[in-house]
């Protein structure tokens, strides 16, 4: 019995990939219930579901992108068998142990698990477990026996849709501290500072970007929606009012010398353009444009992906591109390299410099827009000092004297008790 991957016919073909791995299920499955059920409406009920979420109004789209390429694998991966309690416990099996992911790496973490693929599933199993059968998909009228088999294959996918995320190996209420990213070093962002020969359009563009990001904290798509309409003066400082994850609006404070590189940045960029050139940096538009390998802005006639560049503003790839650039260009002074980090390393360096300065958890917290505490944790990547988790107190304590015969407990005995 075949092993092969089936498609599955009603899914639509855009961006459709085939996964090069083992299907968990034979070839010659069961489809009966397909003549009852009706996936393509569950799968049209789930994208609306997706388009009526606030990521989905966002030109980046994250949450949709990610939710449908998980719902895809699933159908590349299980075909026409109708999602059951088994089947679905055999795709975490699969994540967890035979997903290719990265070069050549194989198995899935729990939180990927649960949050890039079971979501979507139960999503669409809620979908399809809901809907209403009077007749078969052919329009011809149900039996008593159809009856009894929808109501079976419904509890069936229900169950499907009930199967919890598995638990990972290892628990703990503190967040793990062996994650990856780097977390940089005051001296090694000053070094990257360096680096911006502001006398160029691109050098003041770099220091401005990288400035605003290691003191904010801010999101490579949080970054890409700055406009000057969302920049406001508070009393004592700037704020930033871009849509952050999950919908939230909370602002996000700016500095004066921020503020100053972003207003140099864009008085530079725009005096290099006609001063009627639709290209200038205006309220609505992005404050981070592309610029050329010769220092100008691109051709007024340059698209991008399916808009003109400066209309857009810069892409996260180039930003990207940016960041190592600007580590490639870093003389250490050493033999070793700067470290490779990405944008979302330098949300890491900020949480990390923010805690070494004495800063408190929760404004920590609120700097990088956090819901969860552990997740900050996380971000700062290294233990708490244990005489942090000491309660301060003013009790009083009386000395306790040594009974007569009694042995005090040495240091030695101590740490041989331990």
């Amino acid at each position: 019995m075949s092993n092969q991957i089936i498609l599955l016919n009603h899914v639509p073909s855009e961006d459709h990939q085939t996964y090069n791995t083992d299907a968990i299920i034979p070839q010659d499955v069961d489809t009966t219930w397909l003549l009852y059920f009706r996936p393509q409406d569950a799968y049209r009920d789930f994208l609306a579901e997706l388009a009526n979420m606030a990521s989905s109004k966002t030109p980046e789209k994250h949450t949709w992108r990610v939710y449908n390429g998980g719902l895809k694998y699933w159908f590349d991966l299980v075909g026409q068998a109708m999602p059951t309690k088994s089947l679905v416990t055999q795709y975490i099996t699969h994540l967890r142990h035979q997903k290719e992911w990265g070069q050549g790496k194989r198995g899935l973490a729990v939180t990927t698990i649960g949050s890039k693929y079971l979501a979507p599933l139960r999503k669409y199993l809620q979908a399809l477990a809901g809907q209403d059968i009077f007749t078969r998909v052919d329009g011809s009228p149900l039996t008593n026996q159809d009856r009894a088999f929808v109501m079976d294959a419904r509890e069936q996918i229900r169950a499907a849709h009930a199967v919890k995320t598995p638990k990972p190996e290892v628990t703990t209420n503190r967040a793990a501290l062996d994650v990856h990213g780097e977390r940089l070093t005051m001296l090694q962002v000053q070094q990257l500072y360096d680096t911006c020969d502001v006398s160029t359009l691109a050098g003041l563009r770099d220091l401005a970007l990288l400035y605003i990001g290691f003191n904010t904290g801010m999101r490579i798509a949080e970054l890409r929606r700055i406009t000057l309409a969302k920049i406001k003066q508070a009393d004592t400082c700037y704020q930033i009012h871009v849509r952050r994850k999950r919908g939230n609006h909370d602002p996000i404070s700016l500095d004066e010398t921020g503020f100053r590189l972003i207003t140099k940045w864009i008085e530079r960029y725009n005096n290099s353009l006609p001063s009627d050139d639709p290209r200038c940096i205006t309220a609505d538009r992005p404050i981070w444009q592309s610029v050329q390998f010769n220092d100008a802005p691109f051709p007024i006639d340059y698209k991008g992906t399916g808009m003109q560049m400066f209309e857009r503003g810069i892409s996260a790839e180039s930003i990207r591109a940016m960041l190592r650039k600007r580590a490639s260009l870093v003389n250490t002074g050493t033999f070793t390299e700067f470290p490779k980090f990405s944008p979302h390393d330098m949300r890491r360096t900020v949480a990390a410099i923010a805690r070494n300065s004495g800063m408190d958890l929760t404004d920590i917290q609120g700097i990088l827009g956090h819901k969860s505490l552990a997740t900050t944790g996380r971000y700062i990547g290294k233990p708490e000092k244990p005489e942090r988790m000491l309660l301060k107190h003013n009790w009083t304590i009386p000395d306790i004297p040594t009974q007569p015969h009694q042995t005090e407990l040495s240091e030695q005995a101590l740490s041989e008790a331990v």
